[in-house]
């Protein structure tokens, strides 16, 4: 019974933390009985670690690929905190830009103030009070949009929230923070400039201009439109890689399979229950298997003719029936696949084409190959069996993840999985007969159905999930930039109403006007879009790094983050520069 061990223990390697003390107790026992070292096993190619982890840190710090459940990403985590920190500044942006751009309309205010006796200080707290109020609006508004998005938001994340779960002590004290903090960010630059007005120069002049500080309002909003690209350009990649997983062809057809879960139960019933399954036309084959697509495969030792035990090569197993490449869809690279035709294929091996090129093998059809459970001491010679067939690859796992070699043995019981291919013309009447048929033979048990469509997409479900949040979050970030750049475009149209009125009267078209205004607004987005592209290509090509399988990244991507950024602050500024450009230019001259 050692030599079952070894296989036990290497199908728990370092990604499996279930047993990992039992198997490390079996694992040495095996080996021992096996005749090989700890470093020999290793030094063929199959490195064995158990580590011990805290349980809090399963869900968001796990790496492992079987867990207890299955787990979240810090990364994402903190990418998604970083950009509601990055969003939430640019509001931040927006007051302080509209505050100092509005100075001029509170200067005389400021001066009457100081000329009363009002020191720099008290007007500082004036204005950060004001901060202050506009904040907590802001924060109470916001409680109203988080209770109407937050079921779209659980749909969208996977999660269910309530505002229940939300109100607690810990998070009402960051709330609270956090408006003190925003408040702060906000309100102290626009207070200390407010603040530094000279009150004679103020009460002298007519008017006066705070277009000393339009250097640091043209650098908030390229800094502003930055993020927002950036943003826009990270939802386009993601969406480049998601259309590439759907369209990349598997080397399996997903569309169309009904898997029933639990096909164990059948039992000595199962071949029974296949041709009860088969005689609905609308079911064109049936197959089963211990493992599907989507679904953690574990590895086993496998050694080649000519090898030895104490260099085996990690394999995924996957048993199987003689229905399961039809209703699969898998094509043959070479050989055939098992057949009842032929009794030795109780004991015959399949492989697929990443197994025959780690093996080194030019071609796998009557090659030789003993799994480790087969061994006998060290005589390789029992239990080796004959390789039949060769699958080309497929993609059972995650485009994050090579496809791994994987070796197919008949199943001499009935697999968990249960595959069946229907026609698609009916779906409907097909789910009625696999019911019926399945009550007919195990009334007691309730049956459990999926498609495998939906199994496999789930492994790509957290990258659907970060392409809607950033078009989200890149959707909010471009309206608050938009809104920014519409109340600073009021004011720079304001202060420029008489040389409006001015070029109107020597004869410049409203073009010519509309043009003028736009270009410095233009030229900002401009700068922002050559900031954003090595940000956006950088941090895009890191997210991409992740996938083994992966799409390149497009130019395309960028030229529509850039037009689309540029078309929106066109659009924003268009309606107050034709506006102004189609003035009286009298009653602009007039303009005081």
């Amino acid at each position: 019974m050692f030599k079952n061990y070894i296989s036990i223990a290497i199908r728990s390697m370092r990604k499996h933390t279930g047993y990992a003390l039992i198997n490390l107790f079996g694992l040495a026992i095996g080996m021992a009985a096996m005749g090989i070292s700890y470093q020999q096993f290793v030094d063929g190619g199959n490195i064995i670690a158990y580590d011990l982890q805290p349980l809090l840190d399963i869900h968001l710090g796990s790496e492992f690929d079987i867990d207890i459940q299955t787990s979240g990403s810090m990364t994402y985590v903190l990418l998604f905190s970083a950009i509601a920190i990055f969003i939430l500044f640019l509001a931040c942006i927006n007051f302080m830009n509209l505050a100092t751009a509005r100075s001029a309309t509170r200067a005389r205010e400021i001066g009457v103030r100081k000329a009363v006796g009002s020191d720099r200080g008290q007007l500082v707290v004036q204005f950060l009070f004001e901060s202050a109020f506009m904040t907590v609006l802001a924060l109470i508004l916001a409680a109203g949009f988080v209770w109407l998005a937050l079921p779209t938001f659980n749909a969208i994340a996977g999660l269910q929230l309530t505002i229940s779960s939300l109100i607690t002590p810990g998070f009402l004290g960051y709330l609270l923070i956090g408006a003190i903090l925003v408040s702060l960010v906000a309100g102290l630059y626009p207070a200390l400039y407010l603040a530094s007005f000279d009150p004679a120069i103020v009460l002298k002049s007519e008017t006066f201009s705070a277009g000393s500080r339009s250097k640091l309002r043209n650098t908030l909003v390229v800094f502003q439109f930055g993020i927002s690209i950036c943003l826009l350009i990270g939802t386009f990649v993601v969406q480049d890689q998601l259309n590439y997983i759907q369209n990349k062809r598997l080397g399996f057809d997903k569309e169309h399979v009904i898997v029933v879960s639990r096909g164990f139960e059948l039992d000595s019933q199962f071949d029974a229950f296949k041709q009860e399954l088969k005689s609905n036309s609308n079911i064109v084959a049936v197959g089963a298997a211990n493992s599907i697509p989507g679904e953690i495969h574990g590895g086993s030792g496998y050694v080649p003719e000519g090898g030895t035990p104490d260099h085996p090569y990690l394999f995924a197993p996957i048993f199987i029936d003689e229905g399961f490449v039809e209703a699969m869809g898998i094509t043959m690279a070479e050989g055939r696949h098992f057949s009842p035709d032929f009794p030795s294929d109780s004991s015959a091996y399949m492989i697929n084409q990443a197994a025959m090129r780690r093996l080194g093998w030019d071609s796998g059809v009557g090659k030789l190959l003993t799994g480790m459970d087969r061994l006998d001491g060290n005589d390789i010679t029992v239990g080796m069996s004959e390789v039949v067939g060769v699958i080309e690859d497929y993609h059972f796992m995650s485009f994050r993840n090579e496809i791994g070699g994987a070796v197919y043995q008949f199943a001499n019981f009935t697999p968990a999985n249960i595959l069946i291919r229907v026609t698609g013309n009916d779906i409907e009447a097909s789910l009625n007969h696999i019911r019926e048929t399945w009550t007919t033979f195990r009334p007691e048990t309730p049956i459990s159905l999926t498609f495998l469509n939906d199994t496999y997409d789930n492994l790509a479900a957290s990258d659907k999930r970060l392409g809607e949040l950033f078009a989200g979050f890149s959707l909010f970030a471009i309206v608050i930039a938009s809104l920014g750049l519409f109340g600073l475009g009021f004011f720079v149209t304001e202060q420029r109403t008489r040389e409006i009125g001015v070029r109107k009267a020597l004869g410049a078209s409203v073009r010519e006007i509309a043009l003028m205004l736009s270009k410095d607004f233009t030229r900002l987005v401009l700068i922002a879009l050559v900031l954003a592209i090595p940000a956006g290509y950088f941090g895009m090509t890191k997210w991409l790094d992740g996938f083994v399988y992966r799409t390149e990244l497009s130019i395309m991507s960028f030229a529509l983050a850039g037009l689309l950024a540029l078309a929106i602050a066109w659009l924003t500024v268009a309606y107050q520069s034709i506006t102004a450009a189609r003035a009286n230019p009298i009653k602009s001259l007039r303009h005081s």
